[in-house]
């Protein structure tokens, strides 16, 4: 992890098992591994996004067809007071490209 004044960035190695039925939709029936790369920064409006490759087995189920693919999520916070008590507005998005 790196930490400056204006950018911190991390990565992480996400890895899922297959426990759950994959003909129930309940899991993908074989391990995956995410490499992910994670970047934020301090701010008024704290923002921090990861990006990553969701590395699996191709399956289909029924007439999805599941493979390896892009991942990527975003995130914000904007702090604030109102009548005394600290609040914060939160806002996420994420996704998936095969």
């Amino acid at each position: 992890m790196y930490a400056g004044s204006r950018l911190s960035a991390g990565l992480a190695l996400p890895v899922t098992l297959p426990t759950g039925d994959s003909g129930a939709f309940l899991g993908h029936g074989s391990v995956t591994v995410s490499p992910r790369l994670i970047l934020g920064g301090p701010a008024l409006l704290r923002v921090a996004g990861n990006a990553s490759v969701a590395l699996r087995r191709a399956s289909k189920q029924n007439n999805l067809e599941i493979c390896n693919a892009f991942t990527y999520a975003l995130g914000a916070e904007a702090p604030f007071r109102l009548a005394g008590q600290c609040l914060a507005a939160v806002a996420s998005l994420g996704g998936e490209a095969s």
